[in-house]
């Protein structure tokens, strides 16, 4: 029977290679551990900038696919002249008449807009013996020809005299447009039922811009129903039927609208229930013109994602006014902008502002014109003829003080419960609210009222608007209208 070994100790050699294989296997295995980490870092990393780039290449396509259009769009009030202003066109020399001198101050801020729009009351005539500024109202076909110089690309002729020499002026004024000036685009009234059926759509940098034009009557007693489609009157069946086909066919809206109370700066209840109204029923941004004088502006909107723009009334543009209120205008400017991302397009409206201008006139030395208030100086102001009637208090000083006070008046938005023009009318309540100035000059604040709109199916009858031969002119809207006061 063979006798186990006992296990003898390691010899001083044999423990040092122990030593040293342990320690080389500890720093092999250290080395590797150093080795897959920074592999690891690397891969990460690798894969971080390969995610970033990725991202990268996403965000330039979607860049690149994401397009933006803009159109700078400028709007003035009422262009109406008096007996002197005509002459102050004339020539002693010749049988033509010229009044580009009237907007020569004013013409570069016009022709700076891609869109400008005006309020011409009276329509066109070639025949300068039937020229009249008077309770009827006529203008000779010059005053076209500069408003098309000075850079206008729509003017609205919608309003209380556009029926005041019947039908033949109208058919001139469109004959007038339509033969020398191509591009600008007249609105409010028609030559025939198709034509008034028609919508008005310009496009501007590649965005459709729909264009409505109602005044709220005419001074005519021979404005029949039959004459109806002649000129657009406030009519809520016409004017949703146009405003449907609007949304289906263009990128934005712009109502003008001819109403309010003559030599009020605030805007009248009516104008209140209609922009409401319009502006549920998406209308983008409201002008209002007619009052003489200038109204506050802001944004209405409401809590089911309607919003509008709207200038109440942009005052007088050019005119032979006598008094301070009515010879201190305002120049609308906004931004309309369209982004197509993908199959998603949205407008909106932005950079809205309201600069003020003034008509200038001095009877001594023949020279009308209209100017930016921002140019106009203390020289000019003490030169003006209105100072025969009301004195020091015209200067610019006065004119900005004006103005200022009439921006920082606060609109609340109508709560009336009523129905706009007829018994089918059926406007939805909403959470309203009006964001006007505030002592700036830029029509921007965040103060505001809160107020609903709410249509219970009541009716107010005092802003009826029936189809009568008479019932085309509501009285009691405007009952201290009187143009022969204020014209020479």
């Amino acid at each position: 029977m063979k006798r186990r070994k006992k296990n003898l100790p390691l010899n001083f050699t044999e423990r040092s290679k122990a030593k040293v294989s342990l320690i080389c296997s500890i720093v092999v295995l250290v080395l590797l551990c150093i080795v897959f980490r920074q592999m690891d870092q690397m891969f990460v990393k690798q894969e971080a900038e390969k995610e970033q780039k990725r991202q990268e290449e996403e965000a330039k396509a979607q860049a690149e696919s994401r397009e933006v259009y803009t159109a700078n769009i400028a709007a003035v009030g009422d262009n109406l002249y008096g007996s002197s202003l005509y002459a102050s066109g004339q020539s002693d020399t010749t049988s033509s008449w010229n009044f580009d001198h009237v907007y020569s101050q004013v013409s570069a801020e016009i022709q700076a807009a891609d869109l400008a729009l005006v309020s011409q009351e009276a329509l066109f005539t070639s025949n300068h013996d039937e020229v009249s500024s008077s309770d009827t109202c006529a203008a000779p076909t010059e005053v076209g020809d500069a408003l098309a110089n000075a850079g206008f690309d729509v003017v609205e002729h919608a309003s209380e005299h556009a029926f005041d020499y019947g039908s033949s002026l109208i058919d001139n004024t469109l004959s007038f447009w339509s033969t020398n000036h191509t591009n600008v685009t007249p609105l409010g009234i028609h030559s025939s039922q198709e034509d008034a059926g028609q919508l008005k759509v310009v496009e501007v940098n590649q965005i459709r811009i729909a264009l409505l034009n109602y005044t709220f009557g005419v001074n005519s007693d021979s404005f029949s129903s039959g004459d109806s489609y002649r000129i657009d009157v406030f009519d809520k069946s016409k004017i949703d039927s146009m405003l449907q086909a609007a949304r289906e066919s263009s990128d934005c809206i712009i109502f003008c609208a001819h109403w309010g109370e003559d030599a009020d700066t605030s805007p009248s209840e009516f104008e209140k229930q209609w922009a409401v109204y319009l502006m549920q029923q998406g209308v983008d941004v409201l002008l209002g013109s007619h009052p003489r004088t200038l109204q506050p502006y802001g944004t209405l909107s409401d809590g089911q994602g309607n919003e509008m723009l709207v200038y109440y009334s942009l005052g007088s543009f050019v005119s032979n006014e006598e008094s301070l209120e009515r010879l201190l205008g305002g120049m609308a400017k906004f931004t309309i902008e369209k982004t197509v991302d993908g199959e998603e397009t949205t407008v909106s409206v932005t950079n809205q502002s309201l600069e003020p201008t003034v008509m200038h006139y001095n009877y001594d030395t023949g020279d009308y014109g209209v100017y930016m208030l921002a140019d106009y100086t203390d020289d000019l102001a003490s030169s003006h003829s209105v100072r025969y009637t009301v004195g020091d208090s015209f200067s610019v000083q006065g004119l900005q003080t004006e103005f200022d006070t009439i921006l920082s008046e606060n609109v609340t938005p109508s709560t009336v419960t009523t129905e706009i023009t007829d018994s089918s009318a059926d406007a939805e309540g909403s959470d309203s609210q009006t964001d006007n100035a505030e002592n700036s000059s830029d029509g921007s604040t965040d103060d505001s009222e809160d107020d609903s709109y709410e249509d219970s199916g009541s009716y107010d009858e005092s802003y009826d608007e029936s189809d009568e031969d008479s019932g085309y002119y509501d009285e009691s809207y405007d009952e201290s209208y009187d143009d022969s006061e204020y014209y020479e």
